[in-house]
């Protein structure tokens, strides 16, 4: 499989993109998600394809904080999509995320049939381009989907979703870890359910918030429980056994590591003899997350499945 760094947090910003090649430069990765607008809002588009061609680095998924489910229209929201699609084809990427929405109210056949009715346009200019159009399973992390709305909160909802579209370039972003703050079985069941339709695979852990341990630590919410993202390998997620049946299954799957470790608190000094990019790089993100994700790669790479 593929190991890929996302654009996520340390590198939003008003960070160049020589941020986020720099650091996947110090973890040895050669696969980057990069975001738009938040990776691509200070550098000019030539500069960016520019840089990441002159490091030799591969986009691997081009992602928004997108959501198509929207009764006004989507007008918006479908236009970031569509933006995304030609960084995509700019940048040489296989594929897109993005995200699904909310409804006031729970109604699945509504949601379905408006997320299919929004998503066509989209999908006629995947095909022009041959780009996969990744949908992500979530859980309610801005709060504002208190009746679960969200269809991707399930394998099963996931699923009618999925054969009402009925297309080969909408495939699933599956996050392991988004399943199971969802509370719903990430492994198996939800793998199983989803196998056929997966495009992309997202790498992070979570556990529930233990209060006397997490002080330090940046709290997200599903409903009414709280949890804490977490170094890798110290949640809840079986990754040895989860990502062994990615790898039978999909054994040149790019997985996405995007860690979304983040502490109220932290150290940003180096040793005297670090690496100047190691020192830029803890002055931005704080030593607490490079090491963070330093072991994240560190761990991944010794069980053998990454390239």
């Amino acid at each position: 499989m593929k190991l890929c760094l996302s654009g996520i947090e340390p590198f939003y910003n008003d960070q160049p993109i020589d941020t986020l090649i720099d650091f996947s430069d110090e973890l040895e990765v050669g696969e980057l998600d990069l975001w738009v607008p938040r990776n691509t809002s200070v550098d000019s588009r030539r500069d960016i394809i520019n840089k990441i061609r002159g490091k030799k680095k591969n986009v691997a998924c081009v992602t928004t904080w997108s959501h198509l489910l929207n009764e006004d229209g989507s007008g918006v929201e479908t236009s970031l999509v569509m933006e995304s699609l030609d960084w995509a084809k700019d940048l040489g990427s296989p594929r897109i995320n993005t995200y699904f929405g909310h409804l006031d109210s729970r109604d699945d056949e509504k949601a379905v049939s408006l997320y299919a009715h929004n998503i066509e346009g989209v999908l006629k200019k995947a095909e022009e381009y041959g780009i996969t159009v990744c949908l992500e399973n979530e859980f309610d992390s801005r709060r504002h989907d208190p009746y679960g709305s969200d269809i991707t909160r399930s394998a099963d909802r996931f699923m009618k979703l999925l054969d009402t579209i009925d297309h080969p370039l909408f495939k699933v972003t599956f996050d392991a870890s988004n399943f199971a703050i969802a509370q719903e079985e990430y492994y198996p069941y939800a793998f199983e359910v989803l196998k056929d339709r997966i495009g992309y695979v997202h790498i992070k852990d979570a556990r529930k918030l233990i209060p006397s341990m997490d002080a330090n630590r940046k709290v997200w919410h599903d409903h009414d429980r709280s949890y804490v993202f977490i170094s890798l390998n110290e949640g809840v997620i079986d990754w040895v056994r989860f990502l062994g049946e990615v790898n039978k299954t999909f054994p040149s799957m790019p997985c996405s590591l995007e860690l979304h470790t983040m502490y109220s608190q932290d150290s940003y000094e180096t040793d005297p003899d670090a690496s100047e990019r190691k020192k830029a790089l803890v002055s931005l993100m704080g030593n607490a997350v490079y090491n963070d994700f330093y072991e994240a790669v560190r761990y991944l790479r010794q069980t053998g499945l990454f390239e």
